[in-house]
């Protein structure tokens, strides 16, 4: 699949296999990153991992685009 360059970054489209996992930046709310930073202290891995996981767990990556979500009932909550 062809990921689009973004607004700010990077300038060449991206081409992945739709089941690769793609590194990101992120800025995210202060607690939260001391959340990520707490549990991947205690658990003793990545933040990167932690958050793979809460996605996971809450049902964002399974592979589906938001047009996919919205066509069964909308994105989660």
């Amino acid at each position: 699949m062809e990921i689009p360059p973004p607004h700010f970054g990077r300038r060449k489209t991206r081409v992945v296999s739709a089941n690769e996992c793609v590194r990101v930046e992120l800025m995210l709310p202060a607690p939260i990153v001391q959340r990520l930073a707490a549990e991947s202290a205690a658990i003793g891995c990545s933040m990167s991992r932690i958050m793979t996981r809460w996605l996971r767990e809450l049902d964002v990556l399974d592979g589906e685009t938001r047009v996919s979500q919205e066509a069964k009932g909308g994105m989660p909550t």
